[in-house]
């Protein structure tokens, strides 16, 4: 692998774990939040390839889970902050 797919990759999975803890957060994160939308970005066009191309469901629903934890760490960060 290149040092430019480690990079991605390394990316991504920071991404999707800070989302997670976002979703358990008990401090608002500008960080957790910033994840979630990064983590809502790459999920729905991943969603829409994953239907689009095989009609794989299994991936559409593993993409589109991705999506609503994005959303979710977004909803309760913006929660979090309205207190």
């Amino acid at each position: 692998m290149a040092i430019t797919g480690i990079i991605l990759l390394t990316t991504v999975c920071i991404a999707i774990v800070s989302s997670i803890r976002g979703l358990f957060n008990k401090s608002r994160s500008i960080g957790c939040a910033l994840a979630g939308a990064l983590t809502i970005m790459a999920a729905l066009p991943g969603a829409l390839h994953a239907w689009g191309e095989g009609q794989s469901i299994p991936w559409t629903s593993a993409y589109l889970i991705l999506a609503l934890v994005g959303a979710g760490s977004i909803f309760r960060q913006l929660m979090l902050h309205k207190r």
